[in-house]
């Protein structure tokens, strides 16, 4: 899973042992799963949050799976 939080109107990456303020949501590592998220505003509900700009899929995967340690693992699927 990916963990999301959102910061001064941003969508951040994090990861799971980090501690930032406020609301969190977890999204799993799949092109679809993300993809959804992002169509539906899941994502919004989810932090409470408007954000100014919403980063890609793949930015997300990306960011997400590189901070777990295996960035090239969601390629595959």
């Amino acid at each position: 899973m990916i963990k999301l939080k959102a910061s001064d109107g941003l969508l951040v990456v994090t990861e799971h042992k980090e501690t930032l303020g406020g609301r969190g949501c977890y999204v799993c590592p799949t092109p679809e799963c993300v993809e959804n998220a992002r169509k539906k505003r899941k994502l919004e509900k989810a932090l409470r949050s408007e954000f100014q700009s919403m980063p890609s899929v793949e930015s997300i995967l990306n960011k997400g799976l590189e901070k777990k340690g295996c960035a090239d693992d969601h390629h595959d699927r």
